[in-house]
């Protein structure tokens, strides 16, 4: 063979494919006067540019190019805005034109995409979603309706803190925050919390959700080069999928509950039910399936708790009575893990089960309940009571303003909490958000180069679908949990008899029949999640660390707190129009450290002129809010947190003022801005009021690092531990 022949025919073969790729873009683009941007390399394009930080890189790349520049990443052209006039021209001026969503590769795990409100095209599903979060979930009457949980979520916040202190543990900020936040976000649509405050629960439920935020800002070859897309060339989708089917298992259990509590008429006909969000959505998909359906509900919901596989350890240790294995030994996938781990259990279960598992038995075994006196299934039903309330309170077992924001939007949106603000519950919870929110922040070759997605380069699917995946089972396992509580209490008080068995053995049948039918129609919640946790959360964070770097602003601030509310008080939602240098506070906060640096990208469907220039069909829009907020044309002193600028001034960040736009502006704007104007200063103020606060190990403030982690949301790139001293 003739090497060295076959090297040049190689080499030729490729230079005539780069050349003819590079002639068919210089024909797609011939005549058009696209926006200036950097030189391109053959294939890649600008990819070399982006590095580990866009927002950044992208920044100092406008200073050459220019506020609107066009880049080309892998397959993808991507226009890039960094200034407010044109970030004005592009989401109000011509809003509709710009309102379509750029699909990436990751976001089709578990067809996302498909039942997503922030994916969805504006069309009329898109428009039912959104009149019913605003009239139903968001609204001021709702908002005010459930301001009494929020307040209750910040008051653990604060006992939290207060426990670990006098424990002379630091707090991770960040962690409590997610925790509260998704306990105040259930509450009000589920009516429960998620996580326990005083407890590692929503420790997995965080990792779920930081996972899939991680895997989301992963970089994808299947977005660069889309020919790639069914390859998953990093796996990034099938990671996506896992993750994002296990969140979307712990809404549908959730979901489900409330179904067949409705069905089992909890609540009688004369009583008026206090309803909250999954309610009205539920019946809005019942009475109008065509407004909204299930699947759009439950993936509303995007961001779940922890996996079934692990509530009997967590909640059993040594405890003398387990599950009731009759029940278990009907869907074995939620017992068969067991086999090696349970614990001892109480007097009855069945002789196959007994020799399956290989117990030692130490307790009296009957292999017929019906043969059990009287005398012993009352001690069961006892201590069953007895398990149901400790179930019931480890279940909502929950780091702190994770784990407080976690409790908060939980509280919203399932009226319980999912962490626990007194313990570490919510650090596992708080990393799988984190890790999806990176995935989904992360630059994916799939999709610069579409035609690698099917590869999966990175494995940034294979990621994402892990722990989506896991997200969705935490929330299915706690249904199918709680739901064999309530059938066993509610069988209780009817029945203390044989009958009993027969009526819960019926029930359960026909509910898990329910289950396996009905699971995938509810999803709209699921975005809810992913959404208000983490961004809350990172605020939160930000700010407290910004407090910490300057002292002379945190005394300012604690000043006003003490005139207004009184040292060492949790603060009200209705005290914040007496704070304006509280307010102040957040909002240079989010102008320092917006949440979404690059918003959600947008794709034009035809070409669009915009500033006298061609934005070419099927590109993506990123407006690097970030840049926009740290403009020095706008802003003196941008790189100083300077809560004063704020003070005098009726720049609000609700999408009208384009100089701050951290949740988005015109129709695409973030649904959940009202709430998070009231979350975050009443935790950072409360934070402020009830302690001193210094940083862990003996650290001194000024030497915090305020490196940034990149991905859908910008965290905080090392975990903010500060130790809290009451005053």
């Amino acid at each position: 063979m003739n090497l060295p022949m076959d090297f040049f025919t190689i080499a030729l073969l490729l230079l005539l494919t780069i050349i003819l790729i590079q002639g068919l873009e210089f024909l797609k683009t011939r005549g058009k006067k696209l926006p200036p941007g950097p030189t391109r390399l053959p294939i890649i394009g600008n990819l070399h540019l982006i590095g580990d930080k866009p927002h950044k890189s992208l920044t100092r790349l406008a200073k050459t190019h220019g506020p609107i520049m066009c880049l080309r990443l892998g397959q993808i052209d991507t226009v890039v805005i960094s200034s407010s006039a044109v970030a004005k021209e592009v989401l109000q001026k011509q809003d509709l034109a710009f309102s379509s969503r750029s699909i990436q590769d990751v976001v089709h795990a578990v067809d996302h995409y498909k039942y997503s409100m922030v994916y969805l095209p504006v069309g009329s599903t898109w428009r039912n979603m959104r009149k019913i979060l605003n009239s139903n979930v968001f609204s001021g009457n709702s908002l005010d309706g459930s301001k009494e949980i929020r307040r209750r979520k910040v008051a653990e916040l604060v006992e939290s803190c207060r426990s670990q202190s006098r424990r002379g543990e630091a707090v991770d900020i960040g962690g409590a925050a997610f925790t509260t936040s998704l306990n105040l976000l259930s509450n009000t649509i589920f009516s429960r919390d998620l996580a326990d405050p005083f407890s590692d629960s929503a420790k997995e439920f965080k990792e779920l959700v930081r996972k899939i935020t991680v895997l989301n800002g992963t970089p994808n070859f299947s977005d660069f080069f889309p020919v790639l897309a069914r390859f998953d060339p990093q796996g990034i989708r099938r990671r996506m999928t896992v993750f994002a089917t296990h969140l979307r298992e712990i809404f549908r259990g959730m979901i489900d509950e409330r179904l067949e509590k409705q069905k089992l008429n909890h609540v009688h006909e004369h009583e008026e039910a206090k309803k909250d969000a999954i309610d009205v959505l539920l019946a809005i998909s019942q009475q109008n399936p065509q407004e909204i359906d299930r699947k759009h509900i439950e993936h509303l919901c995007l961001v779940r708790a922890r996996k079934n596989n692990h509530i009997l350890l967590i909640l059993c240790p040594n405890y003398k009575i387990c599950w009731d294995l009759i029940c278990f030994s009907f869907y074995t996938k939620f017992w068969i893990w067991m086999i090696d781990e349970l614990p001892k259990f109480y007097p009855f279960t069945i002789n196959p089960l007994v020799k399956l598992i290989n117990f030692k038995i130490e307790l009296y075994i009957i292999s017929n309940v019906f043969l059990i006196t009287i005398s012993i299934r009352l001690n069961y039903f006892s201590n069953t009571l007895k398990l149901f309330k400790i179930i019931l309170k480890y279940f909502l077992n929950g780091g702190a303003a994770f784990t407080t924001s976690l409790n908060l939007l939980s509280n919203t949106i399932f009226s319980r909490d999912l962490a626990d603000p007194f313990s570490d519950s919510a650090k596992e919870f708080k990393e799988l958000v984190r890790k999806i929110t990176v995935l989904n922040g992360t630059p994916n070759f799939s999709d610069f180069f579409p035609v690698l997605a099917r590869f999966d380069p990175q494995g940034i699917r294979r990621r994402m679908t892990v722990f989506a995946t896991h997200l969705r089972e935490i929330f299915r396992g706690l249904y199918f949990c709680i739901l064999l509580l309530k059938l066993v209490a509610e069988e209780l008080v009817k029945s203390r008899t044989s009958v009993f068995f027969v009526s819960l053995f019926s029930k359960y049948i026909s509910i898990k029949k329910k289950i396996d039918v009905i699971i995938e129609r509810l999803k709209l919640v699921e975005d809810l999640f992913i959404a208000g946790t983490d961004t809350t959360s990172v605020t939160v964070e930000w700010a407290m660390a910004e407090l910490l770097k300057n002292p002379d602003v945190m005394k300012k601030a604690k000043a006003e707190l003490d005139d207004v509310i009184g040292k060492g008080k949790v603060i009200d939602e209705s005290d914040l129009s007496h704070l304006p240098y509280l307010r102040s506070i957040v909002k240079e906060t989010l102008r320092l450290h917006a949440p979404v640096p690059f918003l959600v990208p947008r794709r034009v469907g035809e070409d669009i002129e915009v500033c006298g220039y061609i934005v070419p069909k099927n590109s993506q829009v990123f407006v690097n809010a970030w840049a926009i907020a740290r403009d020095p044309e706008t802003w003196n002193d941008p790189l100083e947190f300077k809560p004063e600028r704020f003070v005098d001034s009726e720049v609000n960040v609700k999408g009208r003022d384009f100089d701050l736009i951290p949740f988005g502006a015109g129709r695409r704007i973030c649904p959940g801005l009202p709430l998070a104007m009231r979350v975050v200063p009443v935790m950072v103020g409360s934070l402020l009021n009830c302690f001193e606060w210094k940083v862990a190990g003996g650290m001194s403030a000024k030497e915090l690092d305020m490196e940034e982690k990149f991905g859908i949301t910008l965290q905080k790139a090392y975990p903010l531990h500060v130790v809290p001293i009451p005053v």
